[in-house]
């Protein structure tokens, strides 16, 4: 199975973080519609990622590596008031179902479409709930037949004022086929809904972080397919790209809204993304896919020996970097920046020099928008969070003034290594669920299409100092 990586997993640390603020309109289109209360929002937020937690990420519960019918999950972030909640369940044993689940003040429902098994990567079934209660952090799930079995957490936030319905499931097995470039599900949606293609597959990896057909984005958890705020009608089956040969194994839902809302053109998205790794110089050539003209370029640097990126060159780009970048925490872990506003195009190598040698690792984000120019907006945040034991570890608050929306990036170090971060769902990278470089120790994330500055939640049982980093464009 391909949850496997999660089942290993067994940090044990309370849940015990606040429910947050969704940041996003979307990753493909927003909505604007309703407040329904509160204060007043400039454009609504149509449906918003707020996290996909799989066990142990987030505190204990969820993985029952014994063979039981009952498991309760506690490893994930208490949830946000009037989102939807997702409760999966998979097993390596062969025809296990969900036949109920609850939570406290909540209704759940098993919806009939969902359920799949295969002999190559046993059974997946879920649950969902409507209208738990915001602070929910507690969901039980109930099985057929007693197996070892594990539950992973998706919540998704509607528009504010609107509220979430069940739309369609699906499954799909591949006619018990093996492929290396495999469809998912085609679901017909009756409204702008959002869509998680679950993968549950065994004996492969995904290519790259951009290894399925758009709209469709990979989250950062692990590799499942999502599509917020999609057309209404027929959704095509996207296809999940692999490196070798696999059994794949999906399970589609589609959630929508009781009412409907206007769906708005997002202006960023993510064109490209490149992590590396070296050592033993002061200088590197980072090799990246070839740049498109206007582009925005930014880089996120990390050393553990105190050392800063100093300089980054590359043909034709106006470069900044930008000492508001330069965090230090847990004696020598340092973190720093640079950014490009206005990529030349066909650019496919970066020269980054380091105040001195050191190991390096870094990632490179290129970020497309739909007409205008690049800008920082407000300004850089860097802060330290001090080492614990429990919960997770708190970003950088950012300030969010794009008409109408920003890209956010979000980084972390943390010598232990942290998990993917709550609201922001990119980028997957395969072999590890966050975009971690550096030992996984150093993580960035993006966000496209921001209406919230709010800080995400970054999971870790690794009681070190830890430094964050946050930073928009408008």
């Amino acid at each position: 199975m391909k949850r496997y990586i999660e089942s290993l997993i067994l940090v044990l640390f309370a849940a015990t973080l606040s429910a947050f603020e969704p940041l996003q309109c979307s990753l493909t289109m927003c909505g604007a519609g309703a407040n329904g209360g509160g204060a007043a929002a400039p454009l609504n937020q149509g449906w918003a990622f707020i996290q996909d937690a799989f066990p142990g990420q987030y505190g204990a519960g969820g993985n029952c590596v014994t063979s039981v019918t009952t498991c309760t999950n506690t490893s994930f972030v208490p949830s946000t008031s009037g989102s939807v909640l997702i409760a999966v369940m998979y097993s390596g044993t062969q025809n296990i179902t969900v036949t109920s689940a609850s939570s406290s003040g909540a209704t759940w429902v098993h919806p009939a479409g969902c359920s799949v098994s295969s002999s190559a990567n046993g059974s997946t079934d879920l649950a969902y709930s409507v209208n738990a209660p915001g602070g929910t952090s507690s969901i039980t799930v109930n099985t057929n037949s007693a197996a070892a079995f594990g539950t992973q957490i998706i919540e998704l936030l509607p528009p504010a004022g609107y509220t979430g319905a069940f739309d369609v499931c699906g499954s799909t097995t591949n006619g018990g086929s093996a492929c290396q470039n495999c469809p998912g599900v085609a679901l017909t949606t009756t409204g702008t809904d959002a869509i998680v293609q679950y993968n549950n597959s065994s004996g492969g990896t995904i290519v790259q972080w951009n290894s399925i057909s758009p709209p469709y984005i990979l989250d950062s958890s692990g590799g499942d397919g999502l599509y917020l705020n999609t057309a209404t009608g027929s959704i095509a089956a996207p296809t999940f790209n692999y490196t070798s040969s696999i059994q794949q194994q999906i399970v589609a839902v589609a959630f929508t809204t009781t009412a409907p809302f206007t769906v708005v053109t997002p202006v960023f998205s993510v064109v490209n993304y490149t992590a590396y790794n070296s050592s033993g110089s002061a200088s590197y050539s980072i090799t990246v896919p070839s740049t498109t003209a206007g582009n925005l370029g930014y880089l996120l640097v990390s050393t553990s020996t105190s050392v800063y990126l100093s300089s980054l060159t590359c043909a034709g780009c106006t470069v900044v970097v930008p000492a508001a970048c330069q965090i230090t925490v847990n004696t020598s872990d340092a973190l720093s920046c640079a950014y490009i506003l206005s990529l030349p195009g066909s650019i496919t190598s970066l020269s980054a020099t380091l105040g001195s040698s050191a190991t390096i690792g870094a990632s490179f984000t290129e970020v497309h928008r739909t007409s205008g120019n690049f800008a920082l907006d407000g300004s850089i945040v860097t802060a330290t969070r001090a080492g614990q034991t429990g919960g997770g570890y708190t970003g950088a608050t950012v300030t969010v003034s794009g008409s109408p929306f920003d890209v956010i990036f979000q980084g972390i170090f943390n010598s232990g290594g942290p998990f993917q971060p709550t609201l922001l769902p990119q980028p997957f990278i395969p072999g590890h669920a966050a975009g971690c470089v550096l030992g996984l120790n150093v993580c960035g994330a993006v966000l496209t299409n921001a209406t919230s500055g709010a800080a995400p939640i970054w999971p870790s049982n690794q009681n070190f100092q830890t430094g964050v980093l946050g930073v928009a464009f408008k």
